[in-house]
């Protein structure tokens, strides 16, 4: 009897075990598109670090136009209209800082592994 119940908390530690890998909270790289909420003057997450390759999407949840602009100019996005969005695609590795040109102090950060 003993042997059974090893056995049997064996099978419920591997099932609980593969029910935590299944569980992808989006919180780390090996995405293929990652999304960055705005909204309410901050970017959420503020800072992600991605694989090279990796799209970041930014999507408007707010009530008023936002932007995203890199500070070394690899891209910039048209105003963003509340529910709109914009993607890039980041190829290289590197720390990339960024902002909304439309509101002072709203800034954010990608870090390309």
């Amino acid at each position: 009897m003993n042997r059974i119940r090893r056995t049997g908390m064996a099978v419920a530690i591997l099932a609980i075990g593969l029910l935590t890998a299944c569980d992808d909270d989006s919180s780390g790289p090996d995405e293929d598109t990652v999304t960055i909420s705005v909204r309410d003057n901050n970017f959420q997450p503020a800072e992600r670090t991605v694989d090279r390759g990796t799209t970041v999407r930014w999507v408007n949840e707010g009530n008023t136009a936002h932007n995203t602009r890199a500070n070394n100019n690899a891209w910039q996005s048209d105003n963003l209209a509340p529910g709109e969005d914009f993607e890039v695609t980041l190829q290289t590795a590197g720390t990339y800082d960024y902002a909304c040109t439309l509101h002072e102090g709203m800034t954010g950060r990608i870090i390309v592994q």
